[in-house]
Formats: C-alpha cells, sequence, structure tokens
C-alpha cells in the first residue's frame, strides 16, 4: 500500500503542490521510485593478455525516476481536459524539478518521457510517468548557502548524511577549518558538479585543502576590497578572470569532513557554496 504524499513540482524558480494545481483537481500522485545508479566502467582490452584493464575511475550515468498517478474525471468533458492538463503539466522544453511530500529535502531535475494509460472506466485512469534523471544523481534541494541546517522548513532531512554531533558552517574567517561534504560522492568541479568558493584576504592567498591533496594559488596580491571566486575551475578576481594568475589548481570536497589551511595572506573570510549530490 502506497502512502499518501503530494508531488512537489519547481518549474522556473517556483514550486507548486501537484494538490493545489486547479487544472490537475482530479489528479493524484501515489507514488515514486528511481532506478539503480547506472555505472559504466573504463576498461581497455590488449590482444594477447587475459581479461581487462582498468583504464580509470567508472562513471554515473543517467538514471529513470518512475511517477505513479491515478486521474478521476468528474465526466467525459472532465476527463478530455483532465488530459490536456496533464500533458501541459509534465512536458516542458527544459528540465524541471521534483520531489515528494514523503523526502521534501531532495529533488531530481527531470524530463518526462511519452506514457501509456491504464483507461479504469470512462473518466478514471492510471498510469506511470518515466521521467529521464540526466545528472544521474538526486541532489539537495538547498545548497550550503541558502538554508541554515534545521529541519523544520523541508530544506534537509534525515538520510542526507548530516552529523548530529557537530553544527555544520560554511563561511568561516580563520586561516585552518573543516568543511564537511555530506553527498555520497567526491564535489568535483571537472564533473561540473556545483562548487563555488568566495575569498576575501589581504595578501596572494593558497587554499589547501588537506584531505585531498588539492592546491589553489593566486600569484597575484589581493587588497582588502578585493574579492576572489572559484566558480567551479573558473576563477576570478573582481569579477575578471584571472586564471593566468593562478596555478591553475582546482579545489574538490571528499565525502565527509575537508581539512582546509589558507595561507599566504591575512585576515581570511572565505565561503564554500555547494549542493550535495546523492545516488
Amino acid at each position: 500500500m502506497s502512502i499518501l504524499q503530494d508531488l512537489i513540482v519547481e518549474k522556473n524558480g517556483k514550486e507548486q503542490l501537484l494538490s493545489e494545481t486547479v487544472d490537475l483537481r482530479g489528479l493524484q500522485f501515489l507514488d515514486m521510485t528511481v532506478s539503480a545508479p547506472s555505472i559504466t566502467q573504463n576498461y581497455l582490452t590488449n590482444p594477447g593478455l587475459d581479461g581487462q584493464i582498468e583504464a580509470g575511475k567508472a562513471v554515473y550515468g543517467a538514471r529513470t525516476v518512475s511517477a505513479n498517478f491515478l486521474f478521476k474525471g468528474r465526466d467525459l468533458f472532465d476527463f478530455e481536459l483532465g488530459c490536456k492538463a496533464i500533458h501541459a503539466f509534465l512536458f516542458e522544453r527544459e528540465a524541471y524539478h521534483i520531489r515528494t511530500s514523503l523526502m521534501p529535502g531532495i529533488r531530481y531535475r527531470v524530463l518526462a518521457k511519452p506514457y501509456e494509460t491504464t483507461r479504469i472506466n470512462m473518466v478514471d485512469m492510471s498510469f506511470t510517468v518515466e521521467f529521464d534523471l540526466p545528472s544521474g544523481f538526486r541532489e539537495a534541494v538547498k545548497t550550503t548557502l541558502e538554508a541554515p541546517f534545521v529541519f523544520n522548513d523541508g530544506s534537509w532531512q534525515i538520510g542526507m548524511n548530516l552529523p548530529s554531533d557537530k553544527e555544520l558552517s560554511y563561511v568561516f574567517n580563520t586561516s585552518e577549518f573543516s568543511v564537511f561534504n555530506a553527498s555520497d560522492i567526491t564535489i568535483n568541479p571537472l564533473k561540473y558538479n556545483m562548487l563555488e568558493i568566495a575569498l576575501t584576504c589581504v595578501g596572494k592567498p593558497v587554499i589547501t585543502n588537506k584531505t585531498t591533496g588539492d592546491v589553489f594559488k593566486l600569484n597575484k596580491e589581493m587588497n582588502a576590497s578585493d574579492a576572489l571566486l572559484l566558480d567551479g575551475f573558473d576563477p576570478y578576481l573582481n569579477n575578471s578572470r584571472c586564471g593566468r594568475d593562478t596555478n591553475h589548481g582546482v579545489i574538490t570536497l571528499a565525502k565527509g569532513w575537508n581539512q582546509f589551511l589558507i595561507t599566504g595572506c591575512s585576515n581570511p573570510v572565505i565561503a564554500f557554496n555547494t549542493r550535495f549530490l546523492y545516488l
């Protein structure tokens, strides 16, 4: 028996509950399932050698999200209008986000696929919609700088790997600090995982993640009024690209705690903005 729950849809930054969508008053969301992670191995085969050689780490592929629905029309006219409204609701040119009221802190960026319906009677039908999940990951609804880590507003929930014994912060004004990555994977900007690091300081900063060994160095003097932004693997100084003035280093976040050290400068204030990813 499915648990009564609602579907939350986010399009163009606006959220709507399926149960509160007037045009879809006869449509009931039943439940949602997500296919297992899709992994592509990186093997090489050499003539004359047994087996295969691991040529690199495996990569995660796209997945499928399946949602079950029941539609109950008032009459044939209402049934036809409902079918039209459902199509307009589900099929967009661009991907959008869906999540359930059962798991409000985790969302999916999806595109709907064509589906078949099962006619129960003249005015009722059931159907399952498969959504493509191109990234292959579930993701946190909020980023680390968008919402405080509390469980009463739906932004965060149990099951997101958040520690219960330590308060999380992603803004620091010291040279040594720890950053927690609650994801199931390493956050790596080279894989187009979101990671923004903003820094103000005085001097030539060197940012070191002692846990991963990543080092980013700016070879240019910063003043107190300057702002450095690492937007993924692209560095900006005062909104201008500054890659040629760096060591071209990229900062990643391993799963769990990451120990950071900032050297070469004084008065650092640094902020980490990322979105946790889950399998």
